[in-house]
Order: C-alpha cells, then structure tokens, then sequence
C-alpha cells in the first residue's frame, strides 16, 4: 500500500501534484473499527488492485476536476461500515466497480467534471440501502452505472449522465427513489 492506516485517522493528499501509489492499494485503511477521513486533491492510485480500500467506512472529499482515486479493479472498495463519498473529480475502477459499497453509505459525485466510472459498475452496493445524488457521470461499461441492490435513492441532476452497457440504474431486491 501506498499508504496503510490500521487504527483510523486522517489521510489528506492536498495538491494536484501530490501522489500516492501503491500496487495491491493506493491507500489502505484497516479494519480497526476505527473510522478514516480522507481529503485527495491530487492522486491515488492502486496500480495492481484497488485505489481505496476502507475496512470499517469512512468519509472521503475528492476535490477538483484534477482529483483521481484509481484502481486496475475497485477505484474504492469498502466492506464493514457505510462510506460518506463526495466526488468532483474522477474515480475510476478498471475492471469492475468505481465505488463498491459493501455496507452502504453516500455519494455525491458533485459538478459536471465529476465522473465514477467502472469496467463493470460505476456504483455497486449488495447489502444494504445507498444514496446517490449526481451531477456529473456515472458510468459502467459492461453492466450498469449504478446497482443498488437494496434500494436506496438516486437523485441526478439536469447536468448529471448515468450510463451503462446494459443499465442505467438497476435495483434488485429493493426499491429506488
């Protein structure tokens, strides 16, 4: 990891020259129980798995068009608490998902130049309810641009695209709003 924060804290990456890369994470915050704020104007990558990874749920400011959270898989995965994610710049998840929302949380991804894009998913979240307010794009290439798969809301703005290579947005067992 890039860096490996295993008891919480405070990550803030406050340029948009400044980067922080790693191969497995860009930037891995253990599961302590412990919460983990971060604030990225500049890079954060994962050149070999996952930009982000929050083991117990977080709050993140991505700002500026300039800000990147990037991974080969998960631009941002998070597994055992909800994650506070507001977005203006890119974060980008290769081969599957942008945002991997295990236990929920939120996402604004705010301003036209905010873009969540994934090979597969922009946003998945499989256990449990997640609110979505966009601006900007969201995108999955292969499947959908958003899959809440217990509900949650959506809510997109005039400027906001949401697109997918098979859905917009999908939810399966629960409703949208």
């Amino acid at each position: 990891a890039g860096v490996d924060f295993l008891a919480g804290g405070t990550l803030t990456n406050n340029t948009t020259s400044a980067r922080i890369v790693g191969a497995s994470w860009g930037a891995y915050f253990g599961a302590s129980g412990a919460v983990v704020t971060v604030t990225n104007d500049g890079t954060i990558s994962g050149t070999s798995g996952l930009g982000i990874n929050f083991g117990d749920g977080g709050v993140l400011t991505s700002s500026g068009t300039a800000a990147l959270i990037s991974g080969t898989t998960y631009g941002i995965y998070a597994l055992n608490q909800a994650v506070t994610v507001t977005n203006q710049g890119r974060i980008s998840g290769a081969s599957k998902y942008g945002l991997d929302l295990k236990a929920g949380g939120t996402v604004t991804n705010s301003g036209t130049g905010a873009m969540i894009t994934g090979g597969n998913r922009g946003i998945s979240a499989l256990n449990t309810a997640v609110t979505v307010v966009n601006q900007g794009t969201i995108s999955g290439t292969s499947k959908a641009a958003i899959y809440l798969q217990h509900g949650g809301s959506v809510s997109n703005a005039t400027t906001g695209r949401i697109s997918g290579g098979k859905y917009g947005v999908v939810a399966s067992v629960s409703a949208i709003t």
